[in-house]
């Protein structure tokens, strides 16, 4: 449970004006969080004009990839909701003191749990190591899940957030696992400095390049690289043993779970946020016309 001093802070959703309309009933949840918590209540509108769209990453061919790398080459790199998203997070981080906390969430996920005050006692202080939790977030199998964050104030989490920044731009992904996976070169970046100097990384690296040209099996195999491989040398490779060094990384076993999906990483009443799929799936939580049904 996070101390007195960080129950203050900012709550942060960014997104563009049509997924603003589309999701209205679900930051709704997140705005009354907010009131619950006494947090301020920061909603960003990113720029619509002349942003880059596309369909996942599994939906893609090859062709229609490179089509895409080129066009986001040609652009700035704000072309792409996903960098917007990344830097709205720096940007709102800067303006807390140190003790607030940041609470970024994603404008498809609603808060489901049954009080305001649920959040902050379910959230851990320090990792397992001991040290000062300075980023929290659902763990997942793989890589970690972006789309629930919260984010201690002062100079630790501002490094690690602007080599999120510096990674999201150098990348040129832009489709729905863009942030995770830039993320997770954060992370590399921010824990094993030089690490991109090992042969480790050019492998792991190299299975990224083949997903970035349209082939989606690859994700899974930079996936596994990244937490059998790379993971390692940072001793954070075991779910139980993924918070330590300021990351707090909730494993899925722990409940609440932070952040859950209605697929693949499955919802269960009593998660604190519900992450919708887009479309209607007829398992909508909370805000919707149905609940999970455990």
């Amino acid at each position: 449970m996070l101390s007195s001093e960080a129950n203050k802070g900012l709550i942060l959703q960014a997104g563009d004006p049509l997924h603003w309309r589309r999701h209205q009933l679900l930051t709704n949840t997140v705005q009354r969080l907010a009131t619950g918590l006494g947090f301020h209540c920061h909603p960003q509108v990113l720029s619509s004009t002349d942003v880059v769209r596309g369909p996942f990453a599994r939906l893609q061919t090859p062709a229609r990839a490179r089509e895409r790398l080129e066009l986001l080459a040609s652009k700035r790199p704000e072309a792409c909701l996903y960098t917007q998203k990344v830097t709205a997070i720096r940007d709102a981080h800067r303006s807390l003191r140190h003790g607030q906390l940041l609470v970024y969430v994603d404008l498809d996920a609603e808060f489901a749990g049954c009080r305001s005050s649920d959040l902050l006692q379910s959230l851990p202080a320090t990792a397992a190591d001991g040290s000062d939790c300075i980023i929290i977030a659902q763990d997942t199998e793989y890589i970690v899940h972006t789309g629930v964050l919260a984010i201690a104030g002062g100079h630790k989490a501002a490094s690690l957030l602007s080599a999120w920044d510096f990674q999201q731009r150098r990348l040129g992904v832009c489709e729905a696992s863009a942030d995770q996976i830039s993320f997770a070169y954060a992370v590399l970046d921010w824990l094993l400095p030089g690490y991109s100097s090992r042969p480790e990384f050019e492998r792991c690296d190299g299975l990224m390049e083949g997903y970035r040209n349209g082939i989606y099996g690859y994700l899974a195999h930079f996936n596994s690289c990244f937490r059998n491989t790379l993971l390692r040398e940072a001793r954070l490779v075991a779910q139980v043993n993924r918070s330590a060094h300021g990351l707090c990384f909730l494993p899925r076993y722990r409940r609440p779970r932070l952040a859950m999906h209605d697929y693949s990483d499955h919802y269960e009443a009593g998660d604190l946020f519900f992450h919708h799929r887009k479309g209607d799936t007829g398992n909508l939580g909370p805000a919707g016309r149905k609940r999970v049904v455990q």
